[in-house]
């Protein structure tokens, strides 16, 4: 499995701010200086599973290498990280014995093990503090599945019970804890729509997941349309202007928008170009 926002690195300038909500900018900048992050020894999908662990090569629990990581970042001039929200049933469809990922729907993530659920919280809030945004990407095993009729049930019944589900991180980050800080939720690691049948059960099945997502996220968003925007992993030969296909697009929606109209972030191997 690979997803586009995997090798993604953003080297673009920060643009001055004209306000500050709490540590970050607002409104957002319109530059971005990304990267794909998670402390040394502990890999993107372990790193909040093992936060509150002590980690003995650097002398610091997690969650404190990850402040000082953070700071170094903000300080070189980073604005946005990038994690992945994955739930038990991707990670144990590559290691059965692997015990980290958040509780998967129809189950509550709140109870995810080894504080997951809390580790998120201070990780969105070390960010928000050091005055840098997030881009949250679900990555849900349970919906690959159901989608393939693993169990199976209508596009309206799967797609319902993965947005209850992201719906919850959503709520708990934005509401909750009030964070101001994320600019963006991706809709779903490794699912795109099936551009041989966009009228199928699977296409249907995503667009509604999408837009059930999008009306959590402008629900619970401090500036809807402004934060709490959808991005969505495409690979779609009629959003490239001489009908080819173009592998690795990243689009950000605010809204259900005709191919023709969505702005894309075109990937190049180093430095995609917001466009």
């Amino acid at each position: 499995m690979r997803s586009t926002f995997l090798c993604m690195t953003v080297l673009l300038a920060l643009l001055v701010p004209d306000a500050v909500w709490g540590a970050v900018p607002y409104p957002p900048p319109t530059h971005w200086k990304g990267i794909n992050y998670s402390p040394r020894r502990h890999s993107y999908f372990r790193m909040l599973y093992d936060w509150y662990s002590w980690d003995s090569t650097s002398g610091q629990y997690v969650y404190q290498m990850v402040e000082s990581d953070l700071t170094r970042l903000s300080q070189n001039g980073f604005n946005l990280l990038h994690l992945y929200l994955w739930d038990q049933d991707l990670l144990q469809s590559v290691n059965a014995a692997e015990p980290a990922g958040f509780l998967s729907a129809p189950n509550d993530p709140s109870g995810s093990p080894n504080s997951q659920w809390a580790a998120l919280n201070d990780f969105v809030t070390i960010a928000e503090n050091k005055g840098m945004f997030v881009a949250l990407h679900f990555a849900s095993g349970r919906l690959m599945r159901r989608m393939q009729g693993n169990p199976s049930g209508t596009p309206d019944e799967i797609s319902t019970e993965f947005a209850t589900w992201a719906g919850k991180f959503i709520h708990y980050l934005n509401v909750t804890n009030a964070h101001a800080n994320v600019l963006m939720w991706g809709l779903a690691y490794a699912v795109v729509p099936a551009i041989s049948d966009p009228t199928g059960s699977w296409s249907t099945t995503w667009k509604l997941a999408y837009k059930k997502l999008d009306d959590y996220a402008k629900m619970y968003s401090p500036h809807p349309g402004v934060l709490g925007l959808i991005g969505v992993n495409l690979s779609m030969s009629h959003l490239r202007p001489d009908g080819q296909p173009w592998d690795g697009l990243i689009s950000l929606l605010s809204k259900i928008a005709d191919p023709p109209a969505v702005p894309v972030l075109k990937r190049s191997p180093l430095s995609p170009v917001v466009g």
